[in-house]
């Protein structure tokens, strides 16, 4: 997304900057730069250029001729695994890390990992030590086949043909097990970090910078010191009106620097009539990425962009300089060496300056490194994320022009995992129906709906009938929020469908408890069933199983609200730091109290919050406030006392069985964020 939106906001007519403009607006009616002049940098290396061997992009193929066999799949050589939501994505990268380990003897160590989150880091790196485990229990003997997944057994059995040694497999996985702390799984920009600081003499890096989430600081301080100048320089009032605004300039200056100008330059297409003003422009545009540069060198800090970037630029060197290229091709050849396999996790989120990274580094058209890529292209739409379509497709043509078949018109190194593991049958037959109605549902070419398949472990939600059959429940509703009265306010919408939906929730719920709504039991929810259908065990639905998607916050909190009156315990997932919460604050008076039990005002305070639950009426009435301020106080000088050797859980712990906390709230409603 940031070689479009430089290119955008860069291109827009000076004339246009006035107070008055709507930036957002003119960002999206401005002309676009197309994909190949955004991209030609860095096709340009001549150990890259293999891409425009493979000619025009060939339209996608919706056929199911590229499905993924990840027990056999050829390994080492550039592929593309293109994954649909819920398909076993996550599953297949772990079990082509088994098999890279078991079949190539590539340890851990030796892997590079990226996927686009530290969340997801660290849940991927526990799946893969989890996986690799289960297969070393399994091959010595210490797990027994009931106790892993199918696919270990089909794996070992498959191997056993193949003449594999068992010892060596064994071998292998254990000293993967030792040495997974030093697994390569990273962000693309922990990959950047490490990179730069275990290489910082031969890329030539800064050192001993503080790395934070961003500069908005150092950005508005750049545009001030920008209107400022050109206020004192600027004549007319119209001018001076046109440049006074922070707020569009701050924008351009984050969009000039997204992507260095080699990989996406910036273009002035036009400029005002004011030369003054055209004057200030050209300069802004000119000089105010390099006063950001220069402020954040002198704070010593950098942002998880700024370490992608300078990658980029350590890499490719200064093309009019020997030495830098050398020095560029010394770092690459120093990165490479360290990792003998690639796998790059949610690929349709890459932008075209990761991609050119990753591509400079592992694509080269003489001595490719196997990376795999696994994405789903159909997300690659999604900008508000940082996903790029044309950085995505340009890397499966990369990966079709290596392995392209001589006259056959087919192409190979791209595949498709095909079966839904996560949707209900009917669910995925109502999707499948749906994008056929439209033979170019995406309106490219070279973009298809791959039509995937249900598992048949995939048992949908049931309905109990009056007569006791049980059937498949309907798997899409459209339920009406319509109201005699429209609302007449966002607000009142809002409580509008929250009505509606919590209705419809609360319905499900005591269903659920009659045993007339069902779901399949996991194995250790078995005390639960109530049903069973087809030899599986069923139970009724309960709160835990439903997720409420909206568009807004305020819509999820409105929603809570209405169903915290009706009795459902809600959970919310949202951005709010949890130190700002209610619940940080209460617990705050508490540890206050603790920290000074005889501070009358600071127990007094810790006493209205929920976990002490004292209310009014004990605070006003003398004789019953004096008798639990005292038993209040020997329990916070009890934890005081004990802090150091039972620690502020038992203290608490103690505290909440003294108040009852646990009787009094859990049979309450109540709505946590999270």
């Amino acid at each position: 997304m940031a070689k479009k939106d430089k290119a955008l906001c860069a291109e827009i007519p000076a004339e246009h900057l006035t107070a008055e403009t709507d930036w957002t607006q003119l960002c999206a009616e401005a002309e676009s730069v197309s994909a190949d002049e955004q991209t030609a940098a860095y096709l340009e290396a001549d150990e890259m250029d293999f891409a425009s061997d493979a000619g025009e992009a060939p339209a996608a193929d919706s056929s199911d001729d590229s499905s993924f066999d990840m027990l056999r799949a050829p390994l080492m050589r550039p592929t593309l695994l293109e994954a649909s939501a819920g398909t076993g994505k996550t599953f297949s990268i772990k079990h082509l890390v088994l098999r890279f380990v078991a079949e190539e003897d590539v340890s851990v160590s030796r892997m590079l990992i990226m996927t686009f989150t530290r969340a997801a880091t660290a849940e991927l790196k526990a799946r893969i030590q989890s996986h690799l485990s289960a297969m070393h229990g399994l091959m010595t003997g210490t797990f027994a086949d009931s106790a892993v997944d199918a696919v270990l057994l089909e794996q070992r059995a498959l191997w056993a043909e193949q003449g594999r040694d068992p010892a060596v497999i064994v071998s292998r996985l254990r000293e993967s097990l030792a040495q997974f702390d030093n697994a390569g799984i990273f962000t693309i920009h922990g990959f950047c970090q490490k990179v730069l600081e275990d290489r910082a003499f031969t890329s030539g890096s800064s050192i001993g910078f503080e790395l934070v989430e961003n500069v908005d600081d150092l950005v508005e301080d750049v545009v001030n010191e920008f209107i400022r100048t050109s206020l004192l320089q600027l004549r007319e009032r119209e001018d001076r009106a046109a440049i006074s605004d922070p707020g569009k300039w701050i924008e351009i200056l984050k969009q000039l620097m997204a992507a260095p100008d080699d990989l996406v330059p910036s273009t002035i297409v036009s400029l005002p009539e004011s030369p003054e003003l055209a004057a200030a422009f050209q300069n802004f545009v000119k000089e105010a990425p390099k006063r950001l540069a220069q402020k954040k060198r002198e704070a010593r800090v950098k942002t998880f962009d700024d370490l992608l970037i300078e990658l980029y630029e350590r890499l490719r060197g200064d093309p009019a300089d020997a030495e830098s290229r050398a020095q560029a091709e010394r770092l690459a050849e120093s990165i490479r060496s360290a990792f003998s396999v690639v796998l790059v996790d949610e690929f349709q989120d890459t932008d075209p300056i990761q991609y050119a990274v990753i591509r400079r580094l592992f694509l080269r058209k003489r001595e490719p490194h196997p990376v795999w890529f696994v994405g789903d292209p159909k997300q690659a739409i999604y900008r508000f994320r940082g996903a790029d379509l044309e950085t995505y497709l340009r890397a499966r043509r990369d990966v079709e022009a290596l392995y392209q078949t001589a006259g056959s018109g087919r192409f190979r190194g791209v595949y498709a995992l095909t079966t839904n593991y996560r949707s209900s049958p009917d669910l995925v037959r109502a999707f499948n129906a749906f994008w056929r109605t439209a033979p170019n549902p995406f309106l490219r070419e070279d973009l298809a709906y791959l039509e995937v398949e249900s598992s048949p472990k995939n048992l949908p939600l049931m309905q109990k009938r009056p007569d006791g059959t049980i059937m498949d429940a309907v798997p899409f509703e459209w339920v009406s929020s319509w109201q005699e009265t429209p609302a007449q306010t966002a607000a009142e919408r809002r409580q509008q469908q929250g009505i509606v939906l919590a209705d419809r929730i609360t319905a499900m719920i005591e269903a659920g408890r009659r045993g007339e709504l069902l779901v399949p039991c996991a194995d250790e929810e078995a005390s639960l069933a109530v049903a069973e259908k087809d030899g599986k065990r069923l139970r009724g639905v309960l709160p835990g199983d439903i997720a409420v998607l909206v568009r807004t916050h305020d819509e999820g909190l409105t929603a809570a609200e209405v169903l915290k009156h009706r009795g459902v315990r809600v959970r919310i997932r949202c951005d709010q730091n949890v130190c700002n919460t209610i619940e940080a604050c209460e617990i705050g008076m508490i540890l206050s109290a603790f920290a000074a039990p005889g501070d009358l005002k600071l127990l007094r305070a810790a006493r209205t919050t929920r976990l002490i639950g004292d209310d009014l009426a004990c605070l006003d009435d003398q004789e019953r406030d004096e008798i639990r301020r005292i038993a209040l106080r020997g329990e916070f000088e009890y934890g005081a006392r004990n802090w150091g050797t039972v620690g502020p859980a038992a203290a608490l712990e103690r505290l909440m069985t003294f108040c009852r906390t646990a009787e009094r709230l859990l049979r309450k409603p109540m709505v946590s964020a999270h």
